[in-house]
This record gives C-alpha cells, sequence and structure tokens, in this order.
C-alpha cells in the first residue's frame, strides 16, 4: 500500500485480517497507519448517534422550511423518501 494508507481491521480481536494487525495498537508499517481496535463499534456510536440526528435535523428542516406546511410533493427529494 502507498504511504499514507490507513487499514482498520474490524477482525484484531481474532487476529485479523492483516498479517500486521495488533489487537488494541494502532501501529505504522512503512508509512501505513494499521489500526487494531477491537471496540470500534463501541467508540463510534456517540458519533454515529450525534451525525444520525443532525442528518434528520436537516432534512426536516429542508423539507418543512417554516417549521410547518404541507410537503411539496413536486419535490424529487421528497417524493424519493415517501412510502406510499
Amino acid at each position: 500500500m502507498k504511504p499514507g494508507s490507513v487499514i482498520v481491521d474490524l477482525a484484531a480481536i481474532s487476529g485479523g485480517n492483516c498479517e500486521l494487525t495488533q489487537n488494541d495498537k494502532i501501529i505504522q508499517h512503512k508509512g501505513v497507519t494499521l489500526i487494531g481496535n477491537s471496540n470500534l463499534p463501541g467508540e463510534m456510536s456517540n458519533h454515529a448517534s450525534k451525525l444520525f440526528s443532525n442528518n434528520c435535523v436537516n432534512f426536516l428542516s429542508y423539507i418543512f422550511p417554516e417549521g410547518k406546511g404541507e410537503l411539496d410533493l413536486e419535490n424529487e427529494i421528497v417524493k424519493g423518501t415517501l412510502i406510499s
């Protein structure tokens, strides 16, 4: 891999998918960063929740620009998100 590349090995706890992965360690090898964090999903849940809620607020603000009103069924974004 090129220097500056990053490998995030989600299987680090069971030995990893990369020969050089070490569980719960971040190592550098020839300019490549290998992340062997066995609890990455647990550490990211807070960020994922904030990102999802921020996306929901922005979407609702877009389809209801004044906080209320009717859906613009001609808007392709609104139309594409409706379930019928």
